[in-house]
């Protein structure tokens, strides 16, 4: 369930259907996140956007930062590490899924993040609160813990961002013959069929991604 940098991250992008995408994209000029923003709107938006964005990964400039650094996504300074990079080099299929972006774009986003993918000029912060920081996970700001963003931080990479499952399965799959206690118990001490190390040490987040699971997935 704990995010892995290299591997079985890469189902997390899927294509949408031609005629939803911009098959003539765009060319952008620039560099750093302004230019890496205006790759996006131009050549990957069209899909990820919305209510209901493919692979649930929404790129739009305001909510780019807050998808991608997650450490899987996007890995700061390891462009080879980061998904996003992968994909849109071709591995294991290409994104956009009609040809490959040119390779301006691939150098403009590339060079970000192996730059550290910094997200300090914009994009993303609407929705983390005024003070930042990283804390998505839970904060220590007296808001109940988020458990849709602990299961991405922490179940995604082998589960799927929306649960469609990858190395491990899917979630509609197991979560119904659970109860929140199982599953709390799986994420601090694993176990599940025996295929499962525990991942999560704190227990409010334990607890906060059994009650998201069981009202995601439940029956």
């Amino acid at each position: 369930m704990r995010p892995l940098r290299f591997a079985f991250a890469l189902v997390l992008f899927s294509a949408c259907d031609d005629h939803d995408f911009k098959s003539e994209g765009e060319t952008v000029d620039g560099e750093g996140l302004s230019a890496v923003l205006d790759v996006m709107e131009g050549n990957c938006a069209s899909c990820h956007s919305g209510g209901e964005p493919a692979a649930g990964l929404d790129l739009t400039p305001d909510l780019f930062c807050d998808s991608v650094l997650d450490g899987r996504i996007v890995v700061p300074s390891d462009a080879d590490g980061s998904v996003l990079q992968q994909r849109i080099e071709g591995s294991p299929s290409i994104m956009p899924p009609t040809t490959a972006m040119d390779d301006a774009n691939i150098t403009i986003i590339r060079d970000w993040i192996n730059d550290g993918a910094d997200c300090d000029s914009g994009g993303g912060d609407d929705g983390g609160g005024d003070d930042g920081g990283g804390d998505d996970g839970g904060g220590d700001d007296g808001g109940t813990l988020d458990g849709g963003q602990v299961f991405a931080d922490s179940c995604s990479s082998c589960h799927g961002s929306s649960g469609e499952g990858g190395a491990g399965p899917a979630m509609s799959g197991v979560v119904p013959s659970l109860s929140e206690a199982d599953i709390a118990d799986i994420a601090l001490n694993g176990t599940y069929n025996g295929n499962m190390s525990g991942q999560l040490t704190d227990t409010d987040e334990a607890d906060a991604v059994a009650a998201y699971c069981v009202a995601t997935w439940g029956s």
